[in-house]
């Protein structure tokens, strides 16, 4: 591929929909994000995306011919050959909709659907936390209201039998633990995302008021007591999961993204401390572990990428 020629990725939210032209190093040419109004039909918000993108196409000085493909993420079960949503538990109103030969009819380019957490992933190993050419495994796992995550082995996303793979917030990490949003008991998603942060936290401070993930890393930074063993034993629970994937998987590295990513300060040295100390009677602890670099970007650019990688060449 020419450097004259790019991608656009789309990563497709709950909320709002984020929107790129990416070259193809990688790297974000221009960008902005709209309103997905999940309420309305996906025709609406197509046509809405065909008209950005000439937009940042105008802007940017490029061709409406340069861009070669567009890359889709977005959350649920997704039927990856024939392009359409399954089922989306933020976006329940688009279930059974082809979502892809929707976009293609309207932008007139060949479009690729892949579920955000795996496009998150490849955009870390493609152009972000785990670009290395000698990295054929990746593992993200996606700490924000829930767990979730990607899996790259080598060089290419792992669907898993039924696109279902990766997963990582329902491994389950206490036996008998506490409920998880998914009806079983002790899934890490259940103590480890910024939901039970918060759950936690105001289980452990008496607290009623509403507050955020965001300000529990806050208080902890100012030394409040409570917030900053909320946040070790977080760290801990990462841990865990990190070593039963190591275990499992074996990867070359695994980042860690999401919005809990913010807390890297406050996480990194307990995730560092009990994966050691549950990993090295192995000594065979080669996998690197760090945070994302691409913040909310990932799932975008991982987007693009894949359609790349899926059409045309390795990147």
């Amino acid at each position: 591929m020419k450097n004259s020629k790019y991608l656009i990725g789309i990563d497709i939210g709950g909320t709002d929909t984020k929107i790129g032209i990416i070259d193809s190093k990688g790297s974000i040419v221009a960008k902005t994000r709209t309103e997905t109004l999940t309420k309305s039909s996906v025709q609406l918000l197509v046509k809405r995306v065909y008209s950005i993108c000439h937009e940042l196409a105008k802007n940017a000085s490029i061709k409406w011919e340069d861009l070669l493909y567009i890359g889709i993420g977005m959350p649920g079960i997704l039927d990856l050959i024939n392009g359409s949503i399954l089922f989306s538990p933020n976006i329940r109103e688009w279930s059974g909709v082809p979502i892809v030969s929707i976009f293609q009819k309207e932008m007139k380019k060949i479009c690729v659907l892949e579920n955000d957490a795996n496009a998150a992933a490849w955009g870390e190993k493609w152009a972000g936390a785990g670009k290395d050419s000698k990295l054929g495994s990746l593992i993200m796992i996606t700490l924000g209201t829930g767990i979730g995550g990607g899996i790259i082995l080598e060089n290419k996303i792992w669907h898993g039998g039924k696109n279902g793979a990766g997963e990582f917030g329902h491994i389950v990490i206490e036996t008998n633990g506490r409920v998880c949003g998914c009806g079983n008991y002790g899934c890490a998603e259940a103590y480890a995302s910024a939901t039970a942060v918060v759950k936690r936290y105001k289980e452990a401070s008496d607290l009623t008021d509403d507050i955020t993930a965001e300000d529990v890393f806050e208080e902890a930074l100012n030394g409040n007591n409570i917030a900053r063993k909320v946040m070790e034993e977080t760290g801990m629970y990462i841990a865990i999961l990190i070593v039963n994937i190591m275990h499992t998987l074996n990867p070359d590295v695994i980042v860690i993204g999401g919005g809990m990513a913010a807390a890297e300060e406050l996480l990194a040295k307990p995730i560092s401390d009990e994966v050691n100390k549950r990993i090295a009677r192995f000594g065979t602890n080669s996998t690197k572990i760090v945070f994302g670099r691409l913040e909310n970007d990932a799932g975008m650019i991982g987007a693009a990428g894949w359609a790349r990688k899926t059409l045309e060449i390795s990147v």
